[in-house]
């Protein structure tokens, strides 16, 4: 089956699948965990749920970020193709 075709069945999980393998990708990971879960515990439960929602926005307007990001390297790859031909 071609790329296209395994990309518009979502089939490609490219940030499941490509996420950084770097041991700074890996620490940062973990720290950032580390804080979340020390700011956790300061907090009362209003503070929590407030902090779940933010965090919950944050990563839905991060995914949209992303997503035009990776539409635009798309079509520079495409502008690069035309280039090569």
């Amino acid at each position: 089956m071609g790329f296209f075709t395994e990309l518009f069945n979502g089939r490609l999980h490219p940030i499941e699948e490509y996420a950084p393998k770097s041991e700074e990708y890996k620490n940062a990971l973990k720290e950032s965990g580390r804080l979340r879960e020390a700011l956790i515990d300061t907090l009362s439960q209003d503070q929590i749920g407030l902090l779940n929602i933010y965090m919950d926005t944050h990563t839905t307007a991060e995914g949209y970020f992303e997503e035009e990001i990776f539409r635009q390297a798309f079509l520079l790859g495409m502008e690069m193709q035309k280039e090569v031909e």
